[in-house]
């Protein structure tokens, strides 16, 4: 199996550098997402929760802003495990989604003691309706706010070695901000967990947006040089029944539940 590779779930318009392999569910619909695909390097079609790999494919996994987007997040989480060794899953935090509050969203996230807590969204209206949206598309000061924000009031930044810590609840799990102490502590104790993440949020905060994706255009250049190595052939497998398949011209068919997967414009067409 090819060591060190690295794939990323949801990467869309804006892969991330490290990427070796992308997954994306879909290949037109920019809906959920902030623009056009971008495929730069092995692409794969396909559902989070059916990945088409082999276990322990990958020693990494990326998923920036997708876990919300999933039907069943336990199968997803289950299946990062399955095909990966360690990760790095970020979403809005609970607080801005109750925000915000986008309709392809599915979950409610919150990160406590190293613990996912996820509770399934309701069909309720947003409290705001799209007060928050119009304000950061069209307000620079608001924007600039936002951005200035603490990286984990907004976002939950999620990294996992061999497992990953979850629970399932009935009721979004929210902090206490009508605690002062609560909150004092909150972003004491949580405002930067590690050296990167304080890096990256100076880094955000204060370089200009087009120097950040010059550098970005850059690692990424240098990262293309490796991708011919990429067998994509041995990693993949059904994402039905999990086995071996056989690479014809336009199609993956499965030697064991006889399915066939569409190959179009050299991107393998896995959803089931």
């Amino acid at each position: 199996m090819n060591k060190g590779l690295i794939l990323e779930i949801g990467g869309g318009h804006n892969p991330d550098f490290r990427s070796d392999v992308v997954v994306d569910k879909y290949l037109y619909d920019n809906t959920q997402r902030g623009g056009v695909i971008r495929v730069d390097r092995p692409t794969i079609v396909a559902d989070g929760e059916h990945l088409p790999f082999r276990d322990g494919a990958f020693e990494y996994s990326i998923g920036k802003q997708v876990m919300e987007h999933m039907d069943n997040i336990e199968i997803f989480f289950c299946e990062l495990m399955r095909v990966s060794r360690a990760g790095y899953l970020a979403s809005p935090s609970t607080l801005r989604e109750y925000l915000f509050w986008w309709p392809y969203h599915n979950w409610f996230i919150t990160m406590k003691n190293n613990t996912l807590y996820c509770c399934k969204k309701t069909n309720e209206k947003p409290l705001f309706g799209v007060l928050f949206h119009y304000l950061f598309k069209n307000n620079p000061k608001f924007k600039r706010f936002m951005k200035s924000m603490p990286r984990h009031v907004m976002d939950v930044e999620y990294y996992w070695k061999d497992r990953i810590n979850y629970s399932i609840e009935k009721q979004p799990v929210l902090i206490d901000f009508s605690d002062d102490n609560v909150i004092g502590q909150f972003l004491h104790n949580e405002i930067f967990s590690t050296f990167g993440q304080r890096m990256r949020h100076q880094i955000t905060r204060y370089f200009p947006e087009f120097m950040i994706n010059m550098a970005k255009e850059i690692l990424i250049y240098k990262k293309k040089k490796n991708v011919n190595t990429i067998d994509i052939d041995k990693l993949l497998v059904c994402p039905i029944c999990k086995s071996d398949l056989l690479h014809r011209q336009n199609e993956y068919f499965c030697r064991n539940c006889t399915k066939g997967y569409i190959i179009t414009n050299n991107i393998p067409n896995f959803i089931v």
